[in-house]
C-alpha cells in the first residue's frame, strides 16, 4: 500500500475565518486579546449563588453582560499594561463584581455568608482591586479568593480547557453549559 501523506497548506487569509471559536464553549477565551474573568460564589448551605464569566471592554462580547450605567460599587480611572489610562468600569472583573452585588439584596449583604472564586485571566488593575475591597466592604462574611492567570491541571477528570489544562472553580469541575444543571436558586431569590 502506499504511503499517504498530508500536505500542509497555508492559511493565508485564516482570520476571515473563526473555525468555530467565538461561537461555542470555553475555546472562545484562547484567542482572546482582552481579559477574561469568571465569579463563582457559593453560599454557606452550598448553593451556587452566582457563576458568570464577562470580557473587559464596552463592546457586546457573545454570551458576556454588558456593564452597567450605575451599581453599587465606584471604578476609578487606571492605566493599562500599555499605559493608557481610562475608567475601569467596563473591565471584567468590575462587571462580576456588580453583577454579584445586583443578585443578592442590600439587606441580605451584611449577614451573608459565601465562599468566592475570582479567576482574572491577567493581574487585577488598581481599579478592580478597589472594586473587591468594596465588595468585601459590602459583603462582610463572604471571603474572597482571587486567582489570576491560567488554571492549574488536575489529574481528576475534569473537563479539558483549550491549553490541555483542566479547570476548577471552587472545587468544583467547570463543565459546558449545555451539560451542566443551572445553579440552584438561593433562598432568598426564590
Amino acid at each position: 500500500m502506499a504511503e499517504r501523506r498530508c500536505v500542509s497548506v497555508p492559511f493565508w487569509d485564516a482570520n476571515l475565518y473563526c473555525f468555530g471559536e467565538h461561537f461555542s464553549g470555553p475555546n472562545w477565551f484562547t484567542r482572546l486579546k482582552r481579559n477574561v474573568a469568571i465569579l463563582s460564589v457559593i453560599d454557606a448551605d452550598g448553593n451556587c449563588v452566582y457563576n458568570n464569566f464577562a470580557v473587559s471592554g464596552e463592546y457586546k462580547t457573545p454570551g458576556a453582560p454588558l456593564a452597567p450605567e450605575e451599581g453599587p460599587l465606584q471604578s476609578i480611572e487606571a492605566a493599562d499594561e500599555n499605559g493608557r489610562v481610562f475608567d475601569r468600569r467596563h473591565d471584567a472583573e468590575f462587571k462580576l463584581l456588580t453583577g454579584l452585588c445586583g443578585a443578592v439584596p442590600v439587606e441580605q449583604r451584611p449577614s451573608w455568608t459565601a465562599s468566592a472564586t475570582l479567576w482574572s485571566k491577567k493581574p487585577l488593575c488598581r481599579s478592580c482591586a478597589g472594586a473587591v475591597s468594596q465588595v468585601e466592604g459590602l459583603f462582610p462574611r463572604m471571603s474572597v479568593a482571587i486567582v489570576v492567570g491560567e488554571p492549574k491541571t488536575e489529574e481528576d477528570g475534569e473537563p479539558e480547557v483549550p491549553n490541555g489544562k483542566r479547570l476548577k472553580i471552587n472545587g468544583c469541575p467547570v463543565v459546558p453549559s449545555s451539560s451542566r444543571p443551572p445553579c440552584a436558586v438561593p433562598p432568598f431569590a426564590a
